[in-house]
């Protein structure tokens, strides 16, 4: 056998050799996932507990960042899963955790109305008069709000969370 394929037999197995070791060292960022379930915050780090009872440890920064403030909430989540984390990029609450429909987003005063425009349907609605009084400090911050719609574009709130404020969600 010449002395050129000899070593490109030697070159060939070395990187069959190797690549496996370097792929373990140097894993792939990971899979795109959307996902649903609960969010679990005992302790401010935030997991999301899956319709199959598992549960997967959330790394939330930027505009995912106050995940940790909606213990119990519904939320469906994207982003990208390695193992048992996720890293959120996007997410929305799809139930507040009395079981009514939430709503995302920024308080904006409307006049002397405030309202929010909806994340997950775009939709604009404005805050019933109690609710108003309430979250009128909390104008400009991103919010859920748990309620029900009781007429056009007027959402009658049961629960509201402050998630954090909007102006650093921007930077």
């Amino acid at each position: 056998m010449p002395t050129g394929q000899r070593r490109q037999g030697r070159a060939t197995r070395l990187i069959l050799f190797l690549v496996p070791i370097v792929a373990a060292l140097f894993p792939a960022p990971g899979c795109a996932v959307r996902l649903r379930g609960v969010i679990e915050a005992p302790e401010g780090t935030a997991r999301l507990r899956l319709l199959d009872g598992h549960s997967l440890r959330l790394i939330a920064a930027g505009p995912a960042a106050g995940l940790g403030s909606l213990d119990g909430s519904w939320v469906e989540i994207t982003g990208q899963r390695t193992l048992g984390t996720v890293r959120v990029a996007w997410w929305t609450v799809t139930e507040g955790p009395h079981g009514f429909p939430a709503y995302v987003g920024v308080l904006q005063p409307f006049g002397s109305q405030l309202g929010l425009e909806d994340r997950a349907s775009g939709a604009t609605l404005l805050l019933d008069d109690a609710a108003v009084a309430a979250l009128w400090p909390e104008r400009g911050r991103l919010v859920v709000l748990e309620g029900y719609i009781d007429g056009p574009h007027r959402l009658h709130v049961t629960w509201s969370k402050v998630v954090e404020d909007a102006r650093t969600e921007a930077r």
